[in-house]
């Protein structure tokens, strides 16, 4: 996460420095923080206008919707929901090794008796990398894909972005596949 922060900070995608009342340069050292605060855990309404929603629960979590599962992208929660046999894992329907670096499968399940017809996700990665690389291609590239290369495989990522309360939202990241 530290060199996502380094990158954005660089790049200005985040700003961190504004030149105070006494013509001051001032640093805000928690600038990223606050945007990850910000695009990650604000909440919105996906549907009723019923504030129940964060990007991060969309994407690591998931959430259902008209009687379908939506985002739930995190490999690390997909096996704890399967240990606990509230996930049912249909196989997957393709798989791309990044070398030492883990993989990507695009797959298909029930949660809860609800329908995933088609998902993809990073295998074998730290939820901290995947919270980076998304936020990196959030700022790069809003609301399309991004194109990255991991283990020399090129492996776009895909982020969308809702603007709620005068403020730009993550509302979903995934590799797609």
């Amino acid at each position: 996460m530290k060199k996502a922060e380094e990158f954005l900070l660089d790049k200005r995608f985040i700003i961190n420095r504004k030149t105070g009342r006494n013509g001051v340069v001032e640093v805000n050292k928690n600038a990223f923080r606050e945007a990850i605060q910000q695009i990650w855990f604000g909440m919105f309404s996906r549907e009723q206008n019923i504030i129940a929603s964060s990007g991060f629960e969309h994407v690591f979590v998931g959430e259902t919707r008209n009687g379908e599962v939506t985002g739930f992208h995190n490999w690390i929660y997909f096996a704890k929901q399967e240990a606990n046999r509230s996930l049912n894992y249909y196989g997957h329907l393709r798989i791309l090794r990044l070398g030492q670096k883990g993989m990507v499968v695009k797959n298909n399940f029930k949660w809860n008796n609800l329908s995933k017809p088609v998902m993809t996700m990073f295998v074998g990665t730290s939820p901290e990398f995947e919270m980076a690389i998304y936020t990196v291609c959030y700022y790069a590239r809003p609301g399309g894909k991004c194109p990255i290369t991991l283990g020399g495989k090129s492996v776009p990522i895909v982020t969308y972005y809702i603007n709620r309360y005068g403020k730009r939202l993550l509302s979903s990241a995934f590799v797609e596949l």
